[in-house]
């Protein structure tokens, strides 16, 4: 129906950000790309992102949670500590797993910052490749 709130979903589609094996309960940087610069103009503005993540390395477990953390940097020159430890100031969401290798998703995460670059921590080691899509919403037409 016109006029109402839909939801819109980037036309670049799927953008690579990087690869990352991760160790047991470190917060690893999956790329030192920001979302600005992976995405075109219009959808480093989007206010959300839907994560993919191709699990290709290590023994995932069934309910594993892989946490999705950003590095701010909202000023443009001073970035916030890296995720690590038990600090963990900028959690936007989890991707659950199961005991198999292969690809995960998760929708409607919020971009804390698009001069912001993400890290992921998960409890056992696992080599993961990371996709994203960025999304709106927008009136329907």
């Amino acid at each position: 129906m016109a006029g109402e709130v839909v939801i819109q979903d980037g036309a670049s589609g799927w953008v690579s950000v990087g690869s990352v094996s991760l160790t047991a309960d470190v917060a690893g940087q999956v790329s030192a790309s920001t979302i600005a610069s992976l995405m075109v103009a219009t959808e480093a503005s989007y206010p959300q992102f839907d994560i993919q993540l191709n699990v290709t390395g290590g023994s995932p477990t069934e309910n594993q949670r892989v946490q999705v953390h950003f590095r701010m940097k909202a000023d443009g020159v001073n970035e916030s500590p890296a995720p690590g430890g038990s600090f963990q100031p900028h959690f936007v969401g989890n991707v659950i797993l199961d005991n198999a290798l292969g690809y995960y998703y998760e929708e409607g995460l919020r971009v804390k910052d698009k001069l912001g670059t993400l890290y992921l921590k998960t409890a056992t080691a696992i080599t993961v490749s990371v996709s994203i899509r960025m999304r709106s919403h927008n009136a329907a037409v």
